[in-house]
C-alpha cells in the first residue's frame, strides 16, 4: 500500500470516528476498520457514553487551506506504519434526556496511525516472526511460528486516533500573547506619559484654585512621579516575557515521548519500538479507564484492578498526552519497566462536564525470552489452542475451547499503578501497595503558562502601584487632597507678614497665586543697594521673629524657609525667597522640599 492509500484511509476514518461517536454506525461497521485493541477502547468508550445517557454529536472540519501532514512512514520488518495528522475545527456537544450539557466549537488537531503488513504482490509478512509467506498459507499456520490469521488481517488498519489540542498552536497563541502584551504595555506607558505630561502643564498655566482637583489631573500627576518605575517595571514584564518563552519553548519541543536516558536504552534493545509500545500502552489505559468490570482488562494487568475501575467510572473521554519514561531493568527472567505519563479526561459529574489531567505511574513487566506481540498489528487475537478468535474484554478466554489467553507469554501487563499521588510519597507508597489512586489534580503546563502570565501581570500592576505609593505618599495625597490644602496653604501665605509691612517704600504692582505658592511684585523708586537692604531686612526679620532659616544669601537674591506640616500625613517647607530686578523686588513664597531651592 502506498502512502497516498494510507492517508485515504486515515482521512476516511474521520468520518468513521464522528459517525460511530455519534451512534450513527455500529461497532460491528467500525470493526472494519481498526485493529481489535482500537476497536476495544473505542467500543468500551461509546459503551460508557451509552451508560451514561449521552448522546454525542462530533463534527470535523479542515480549516481553509489545511491539508493532512504526513509524520512519518516506517517499516519495522513486520509492518508498514503511517502516522498522520491534521489541523481540523471540530463541534462536539453532548446531551442527556435532549437537554444539551456540553457544547463546544474550537480549533483541534487529530493524529493518526495506519498499519498494514510488509509484503509485496500476495506474499506478506508474518505480524508476529516477519517471515514471508502467502496471505493464504496464514489461514493454516505461518510455515515458520504456526501462528494463524485470517486475511483481513493483513488489510491496512487504523490502529490510532486521537482528538486533542495542537500544542504548537498554543505556543504560538502564548507568544503572541506575550510579544502584544509587552508592545501593549509599552505603547500604553508611554501614551499615558505624554498625555501626562500635557495635562499637568496645561493645569500649571491655567491654574485656578480648585481646577487642579479633577480625577483625571490627580491620575495624570500620579503617573509622572512613578514614571522612573514604570521604566523599570517595562524592564521587567520584557524579562518575565523571556522567561516565559522560555518554558513555550522547552514544552514545544516536548514531543508525546521524551526523549530520555532511559528512552534510548529501550530504543537499542533488539525488537523493542517505543512508539509501538506506547501505541498499545494507550488502548490499554483507554480500556482500565472505560472499564465496567474487571474482565475487560484483566487480561492485560495483573493488578486488582477492580478499585481503579470504580475511581474510573465519572469519566467519558480520555486520551494520552504525555509519556516518559522513568526506568528500565531486568530482574529473575523479567524485563520491567517504569513510566510517567499524563491522561487528558473529561468526566460527568452531576450532568456538567469537567476537563482535568491525571498523571499516572505504572510497572509493565514481560518474559525476558519472548518477543512481544505486536496486537496492534492485526485484527483479531486467535486461540493458540483452536484457532478461533479471542476476545480479550472478557478476560482473554475462548468462547469455543475455554482455552485462557496467558497474555504475559506475549506481551507486557500492568503489575503497578499509582493515579494523582504526591511526588514526595510515591516512594513509600509503592513499598506498601500495587494500586493506589490519590487526590492530586494534574495542571496543564498550557494552563500554567497562562496562570505566570496573568500572575506577572498582576504582580507588575502591584508593584507599580505601591511601589509608587510608598515612593511618592506625600505628592499623591497631595493631590488627592488637593483643594483642602491649597486652601490651607494659601491661607497661611496670606497670614504671613508681608515685606510692606516691614518697609513703607514699596508699592504692591503685582500679585500672582500659583498652585501652593503665591508672587508679590513690588514697584520701587530708589536705588538697588536700598532695595537690597530692604530685602535683607525682610529675611531677618522672618529668621528672628518666624522661625525661618537662611538657606540661600547672593548678590540680589535671599531665600529663607522653615518646615511646614500640612497635617498628620504630609509636611513640606515653606520658602520665601526675596529677589531685587532692577526698580523690583520680587517676593515668592512656595511650599516645596527641603532641597528644592539650595544652591
Amino acid at each position: 500500500m502506498s502512502d497516498n492509500e494510507m492517508l485515504g484511509k486515515i482521512e476516511d476514518f474521520t468520518k468513521t470516528y464522528s459517525d460511530f461517536m455519534s451512534g450513527k454506525i455500529d461497532d460491528e461497521q467500525l470493526a472494519k476498520d481498526t485493529t481489535q485493541p482500537f476497536w476495544q477502547s473505542m467500543y468500551l468508550s461509546k459503551k460508557r457514553l451509552n451508560n451514561k445517557g449521552l448522546d454525542v454529536d462530533i463534527r470535523f472540519s479542515e480549516e481553509k487551506g489545511n491539508r493532512i501532514n504526513t509524520i512519518s512512514v516506517v517499516n519495522d520488518g513486520k509492518n508498514i506504519i503511517g502516522t498522520y495528522k491534521d489541523n481540523i475545527i471540530e463541534e462536539k456537544s453532548f446531551k442527556k434526556d435532549g437537554r444539551t450539557i456540553y457544547d463546544h466549537k474550537g480549533k483541534k488537531m487529530w493524529i493518526g496511525n495506519v498499519i498494514k503488513a510488509r509484503g509485496e504482490n500476495n506474499m506478506v509478512a508474518c505480524p508476529n516472526c516477519g517471515n514471508m509467506g502467502d496471505i493464504s498459507s496464514y489461514i493454516n499456520g505461518c510455515d515458520y511460528c504456526n501462528s494463524r490469521f485470517q486475511v483481513e488481517d493483513f488489510e491496512e488498519k487504523v490502529s490510532s486516533f486521537v482528538v486533542s489540542d495542537d500544542e504548537k498552536r498554543k505556543v504560538q497563541n502564548i507568544s503572541t500573547r506575550c510579544s502584544l502584551g509587552a508592545i501593549i504595555a509599552g505603547i500604553v506607558m508611554i501614551i499615558a506619559m505624554v498625555v501626562s505630561f500635557i495635562v499637568v502643564i496645561i493645569n500649571q498655566v491655567n491654574y485656578k484654585p480648585g481646577n487642579y482637583n479633577t480625577n483625571a489631573t490627580i491620575i495624570f500627576a500620579s503617573l509622572i512621579t512613578g514614571f522612573p518605575i514604570f521604566i523599570k517595571v517595562f524592564i521587567g514584564l520584557i524579562i518575565v516575557f523571556v522567561l516565559i518563552a522560555v518554558v513555550v519553548n522547552k514544552i514545544r519541543k516536548n514531543e508525546v515521548i521524551e526523549k530520555n536516558e532511559v528512552y534510548y536504552r529501550l530504543k537499542n534493545i533488539n525488537g523493542f519500538v517505543p512508539e509501538k509500545f506506547i501505541q498499545n500502552l494507550e488502548y490499554k489505559l483507554r480500556n482500565i479507564h472505560f472499564a465496567e468490570n474487571v474482565e475487560e482488562v484483566s487480561a492485560f494487568a495483573s493488578v486488582p484492578v477492580d478499585k481503579i475501575i470504580e475511581k474510573y467510572q465519572d469519566i467519558i473521554e480520555c486520551s494520552l498526552y504525555k509519556v516518559k519514561f522513568e526506568d528500565y531493568k531486568s530482574v529473575q527472567g523479567k524485563d520491567i519497566i517504569k513510566l510517567s505519563c499524563i491522561m487528558q479526561i473529561s468526566k460527568m459529574i452531576n450532568n456538567k462536564i469537567h476537563e482535568e489531567g491525571e498523571k499516572i505511574v505504572i510497572y509493565l513487566s514481560k518474559k525476558s525470552d519472548i518477543t512481544e506481540k505486536d496486537f496492534g498489528a492485526i485484527r483479531l487475537i486467535s486461540c493458540g489452542n483452536c484457532g478461533s478468535s479471542i476476545n480479550i474484554l472478557n478476560g482473554g478466554v475462548c468462547e469455543y475451547c475455554s482455552t485462557r489467553l496467558n497474555y504475559a507469554d506475549y506481551d507486557w501487563i500492568i503489575d503497578r499503578y499509582y493515579s494523582n499521588t504526591e511526588d514526595n510519597t510515591l516512594s513509600e507508597i509503592e513499598e506498601h501497595t500495587e494500586v493506589y489512586i490519590g487526590n492530586k489534580k494534574y495542571i496543564d503546563p498550557f494552563k500554567k503558562l497562562r496562570l505566570q502570565m496573568i500572575s506577572a501581570y498582576l504582580i507588575c500592576i502591584i508593584f507599580v502601584v505601591g511601589f509608587t505609593f510608598i515612593r511618592n505618599r506625600e505628592g499623591l495625597i497631595l493631590m488627592a487632597n488637593s483643594d483642602k490644602y491649597l486652601n490651607q496653604v494659601a491661607g497661611d501665605i496670606t497670614d504671613l507678614p508681608k515685606i510692606t509691612d516691614i518697609v513703607s517704600d514699596l508699592e504692591l504692582a503685582k500679585e500672582k497665586e500659583e498652585i501652593l505658592g503665591r508672587t508679590y511684585t513690588y514697584k520701587y523708586d530708589g536705588d538697588t543697594e536700598s532695595a537690597l537692604s530692604y530685602a535683607l531686612n525682610y529675611s531677618s526679620y522672618m529668621v528672628e521673629n518666624y522661625g525661618y532659616t537662611l538657606r540661600y544669601n547672593n548678590n540680589d537674591e535671599i531665600r529663607v524657609s522653615k518646615k511646614y506640616r500640612y497635617d498628620k500625613y504630609l509636611d513640606g517647607y515653606m520658602w520665601i525667597s526675596i529677589k531685587v530686578d532692577g526698580n523690583k523686588v520680587i517676593v515668592k513664597y512656595v511650599l516645596e522640599d527641603e532641597n528644592s531651592y539650595d544652591e
